[in-house]
C-alpha cells in the first residue's frame, strides 16, 4: 500500500478521530493548546506527538541508498496531527439517538446563607490602669469585693468613673436584683438590663409592649424571678414562645384580661419549636411561684396551671372571686407540694371545703382574709380538725391560719 502526502494544516478544536473500519488501529488527535497559549509556554512531549493504539506503528524511514524504498522525509511538519494516513474505506454512519422527551434541566445554584457573629468582647482588665501608665495595686478581685457592698445608687455612679470601672461594675454579680416600677420604658433602659444580666427582674406598672417585652427575655436566659403586675395580656403574651426563660417565679396579679383562655395559652407548650427544646414540656414546668391576684380565672383555668406546673409551692389565688369550692378539691389532688397559699378574697368560698385543706400535708401558710361567706365556726372546726397544728398568726384576724 502507497502512502500519499498529507496537508500539514492543524486540524480545529472540535475535529475528533474516528476508528477505522479496517480494526488494525485507529488514530487519535490530541487537541491543540487553549486559546491564549501563543507556543512560546513548554508543552510536554507526550501531548506533542501522535498516538496510535492497538496498530503497528508510523515511523517515518530514513533513505538506504540505491534500491530503497521510497519515504517521506517529516521534517518541519507539526506533529499534532499525523503524517501518513492509511487509505480509509468509506465510514459507516450511525444514526443519531433520539431527542430527549423531558430535556434535563439546568443546574440550580443554591445560595446558602451563613451566619456571621461578631468576635466576643475582650475580657476585662486585671488591674486598674493610671494616669501615670501605672497600675493600681489592688487587683480587679479586690475592687469587686468592695462594688459589693456598695447599694444600686452608689453603683450607678462608679459606672460614670471611668471605663474600667464600668466593665467591672457592669459584672451581673453585682446586679442579681433590678427592680423599675411606675418607669417609662425606653430603649436606654432595656439596654441597661440586658447588660448587667440579672437573675430578678421587676417591671411592675410599667407601659411595656409585646414587643419590647419579647426583645428582652430573648436575651435575658438566666432571668428566673419575673414580676409583671398591673401589665396587660397583649404584653404577658409574648411569654407564649419557645424563647421564654426556664422561670421559677412569675407575678403577673392584676394583669387585665386575664382569664382562663389566656392562662391556657400561657402554661402550655410553646407553639413556636426551636432546636434542642422539648415540644412536649410548657416553658413554665419548672415554675415554683405564681402570683395571680385579681384573675379572672374558674377552676379550667386552674386546671390546667395544676397540669403543667407540677412544682408549684407557693400560689397566690387571691380575689379570684370566681372559684368555688371544686378549686380546693382540685389543688389537694393536684398541687400535693403546695406550701403557701393565699386566698384572700374568694368569695365563693364556704365553710364545707375547709377541712379538704387538711389533705395538703406541706402546707404552711393559708390565707383567708375576707372570705364574707367563711364564719368563725367554720375556721374553729378545721383548727380542731388538724390536731393543733393550725394556729392563729393575728388574734384581729380570724380568718388568716398557720399551718405549721
Amino acid at each position: 500500500m502507497k502512502s500519499r502526502e498529507v496537508s500539514p494544516t492543524l486540524p480545529s478544536v472540535q475535529q475528533r478521530s474516528r476508528p477505522t473500519q479496517r480494526g488494525r488501529g485507529r488514530i487519535c488527535y490530541i487537541r491543540p493548546p487553549p486559546p491564549g497559549d501563543d507556543g512560546a509556554s513548554e508543552a510536554s512531549a507526550a501531548d506533542e506527538e501522535v498516538k496510535v493504539e492497538a496498530g503497528p506503528s508510523i515511523k517515518p524511514a530514513a533513505t538506504n541508498g540505491a534500491g530503497g524504498e521510497e519515504a517521506e522525509q517529516y521534517e518541519g511538519v507539526d506533529t499534532a496531527e499525523p503524517a501518513v494516513v492509511e487509505e480509509e474505506e468509506p465510514e459507516t454512519h450511525h444514526p443519531a439517538a433520539p431527542p430527549l422527551l423531558h430535556p434535563a434541566k439546568p443546574a440550580q445554584i443554591v445560595s446558602q446563607r451563613y451566619v456571621v457573629r461578631p468576635a466576643p468582647p475582650p475580657s476585662p482588665p486585671r488591674h486598674l490602669p493610671l494616669s501615670s501608665g501605672s497600675e493600681h495595686q489592688l487587683p480587679r478581685y479586690g475592687w469587686m469585693l468592695v462594688f459589693g457592698w456598695l447599694p444600686r445608687a452608689d453603683l450607678a455612679r462608679c459606672l460614670q468613673v471611668c471605663r474600667t470601672w464600668n466593665r467591672w461594675v457592669i459584672h451581673r454579680s453585682l446586679w442579681p436584683h433590678i427592680a423599675l416600677p411606675y418607669r417609662r420604658m425606653v430603649r436606654d433602659i432595656l439596654v441597661g438590663i440586658v447588660r448587667r444580666q440579672p437573675r430578678s427582674l421587676d417591671l411592675s406598672h410599667t407601659n411595656i409592649s409585646r414587643a419590647q417585652l419579647s426583645w428582652l427575655i430573648a436575651r435575658l436566659p438566666q432571668l428566673q424571678r419575673l414580676t409583671l403586675e398591673a401589665a396587660s395580656w397583649h404584653a404577658i403574651s409574648a411569654l407564649c414562645c419557645s424563647a421564654c426563660p426556664l422561670l421559677s417565679s412569675l407575678n403577673i396579679s392584676w394583669s387585665s384580661d386575664l382569664r382562663d383562655q389566656a392562662v391556657k395559652s400561657l402554661v402550655l407548650p410553646p407553639r413556636d419549636h426551636r432546636p434542642g427544646i422539648d415540644e412536649r414540656v410548657s416553658r413554665l414546668h419548672f415554675l415554683s411561684g405564681l402570683h395571680l391576684a385579681g384573675a379572672d380565672i374558674t377552676v379550667t383555668g386552674l386546671s390546667a396551671i395544676l397540669d403543667q406546673c407540677p412544682q408549684l409551692r407557693l400560689l397566690d389565688l387571691s380575689y379570684c372571686a370566681r372559684l368555688t369550692d371544686d378549686a380546693l378539691s382540685l389543688l389537694v389532688s393536684r398541687a400535693s407540694q403546695l406550701r403557701h397559699l393565699d386566698l384572700t378574697g374568694c368569695h365563693a368560698l364556704t365553710n364545707a371545703a375547709l377541712p379538704r385543706l387538711l389533705g395538703l400535708p406541706h402546707l404552711n401558710m393559708l390565707c383567708l382574709l375576707h372570705c364574707h361567706l367563711l364564719t368563725e365556726d367554720g375556721i374553729n372546726v378545721l383548727i380542731a380538725a388538724s390536731g393543733g397544728k393550725l394556729q392563729r398568726t393575728d388574734e384581729c384576724t380570724l380568718k388568716s391560719v398557720d399551718i405549721t
